[in-house]
């Protein structure tokens, strides 16, 4: 896990941030969440192309939303764990979410999968540069 990077999507508008791990291999992301935060039950991530997690260290005061997810995801899995994601920014700020007040959590929806999207393209743009072709 030391050589994939955590990318950081700020939410302005809800004072919050997204961490966002992209990895040819979600157990190491799963690992990366077991040594640094004790207690996290991972035991099943491996059964899955992505996940989002929040942690507490409430020793410490700090919560922080993550994002894991496969390079070869498909835009329908990175979408559904923003919705996640944003369900949990919301629910973590206290605006509740009905079928009456969906704005928030459409329009969060679609600002966290556009910057994940950017994020993972250029991800792969990188790798792929950086790969010797024969």
């Amino acid at each position: 896990m030391r050589s994939t990077k955590i990318h950081k999507i700020e939410v302005p508008i809800y004072n919050q941030v997204v961490n966002v791990l992209i990895t040819n291999n979600i157990k190491n992301a799963a690992l990366y969440f077991e040594a640094n935060y004790p207690g996290i039950d991972m035991d099943n991530v491996e059964y899955v192309d992505a996940f989002m997690q929040r942690v507490n260290n409430k020793e410490k005061g700090v919560s922080k939303l993550y994002i894991a997810i496969l390079e070869d995801c498909t835009p329908g899995t990175l979408v559904h764990e923003c919705v996640h994601a944003a369900w949990d920014i919301l629910d973590y700020i206290g605006v509740g979410v009905t079928a009456d007040n969906d704005e928030a959590l459409a329009y969060l929806t679609q600002f966290l999968f556009d910057k994940t999207s950017v994020i993972k393209e250029k991800q792969l743009k990188i790798k792929t540069s950086t790969t010797i072709k024969a």
